[in-house]
């Protein structure tokens, strides 16, 4: 009977399950599950895993709709950062997000939201891109 309660409370609340690979219920709004400082640490295109050694992605996701975006590297043997600053909000009932960084505009499937674990991917002409985050 209490999981029952619990399990209503989360379907009121908006906290089931709405990715392929989401956890089933969460204590968390989707929202603030998102809303999190991010570190991405594998990227593939087209199920080819790319190497990323030397360089970083860091997605700062905040709860008012912001997000910097920091990438870091190695170019010509100094150390570079770089910061965008720019906006995000859900789509498609909470399945995917919008990113605006520098005027650019791209959607993602958000396969996989939990606490730790970020799964997007973005669909570009015949290209398919992977990116899986993990909680900094």
């Amino acid at each position: 009977m209490a999981m029952f309660i619990g399990l209503l409370l989360s379907s009121a609340m908006g906290c089931v399950k709405k990715g392929p690979d989401d956890p089933l219920i969460s204590f968390h709004t989707r929202q603030a599950r998102l809303t999190q400082d991010w570190i991405l640490v594998k990227y593939e295109k087209n199920d080819v895993t790319i190497d990323m050694s030397g360089s970083s992605s860091e997605w700062i996701f905040h709860d008012n709709g912001s997000i910097a975006q920091t990438l870091s590297g190695v170019i010509f043997g100094f150390p570079a950062s770089t910061t965008s600053d720019g906006t995000w909000s859900f789509s498609d009932s909470k399945k995917s997000v919008s990113i605006n960084i520098n005027n650019g505009t791209n959607s993602y499937v958000i396969d996989r939201l939990s606490e730790k674990e970020l799964w997007l991917t973005r669909y570009d002409g015949g290209d398919t891109f992977f990116l899986h985050f993990q909680v900094k």
